[in-house]
């Protein structure tokens, strides 16, 4: 299996979870530029079980604003 049939795999599992976790992302206050504290949290709890490029590209697909989530990735990174 490749990785985007992995990624694939993965979103039809979890596409809801994902999808409720960005709703409630996005509606608590903006106390970080595009809620990246928020997916920050998100990412660092995905990572270990999924890999960060996939939590990200996931999250993004669930509706998450995408400048948020790359932000966090960068500070995960240290990039």
């Amino acid at each position: 299996m490749n990785i985007k049939d992995y990624e694939n795999v993965l979103w039809n599992s979890i596409k809801e979870d994902l999808k409720t976790m960005v709703d409630i992302a996005e509606r608590k206050p903006k106390t970080t530029q595009d809620h990246y504290g928020e997916y920050l949290h998100l990412l660092t709890r995905l990572k270990s079980q999924i890999g960060l490029d996939i939590a990200r590209s996931l999250l993004i697909k669930a509706g998450g604003n995408e400048n948020g989530i790359n932000s966090a990735c960068r500070i995960i990174t240290g990039n």
